[in-house]
C-alpha cells in the first residue's frame, strides 16, 4: 500500500480535496484512509476521483491533488459521515 497524501482539506458531505503529486486519472475509483489525529483510528473510505490539478496547474494557495466524491457503502456509513462533519463544523471558530 503506498500513501497517497500527507493531509486532505476541504471534506464536505460529498466529498474531499487530498493533496497530492501523483498522476492519477478522473474516474478512478480509489480507496483511502481518513483520519482525525486523536480522536479515533482512521476511517476507511471510497470515493472516485472527479478532478485533478497536477504540478504545472498549482500555485501557493492551490497545491497539486485530487478532488474525490465519496462513495458510500450504505446509508449508515453516509449518516455517520455527514454526522461528523457536521460536529467539526460547529466548533469550528471563525477567523478573526
Amino acid at each position: 500500500v503506498s500513501k497517497l497524501a500527507d493531509y486532505s482539506e476541504n471534506v464536505s458531505e460529498s466529498g474531499i480535496f487530498i493533496a497530492t503529486e501523483k498522476n492519477l486519472e478522473p474516474d478512478t475509483e480509489i480507496t483511502f484512509q481518513l483520519s482525525f489525529p486523536g480522536l479515533f483510528k482512521p476511517i476507511k473510505l471510497k470515493g472516485k476521483i472527479v478532478w485533478t490539478r497536477n504540478q504545472e496547474q498549482a500555485s501557493q494557495d492551490n497545491p497539486p491533488g485530487i478532488g474525490v466524491k465519496f462513495i458510500f457503502t450504505s446509508e449508515l456509513e453516509k449518516k455517520w459521515l455527514v454526522d461528523l462533519i457536521n460536529k467539526f463544523k460547529k466548533t469550528e471558530t471563525p477567523a478573526p
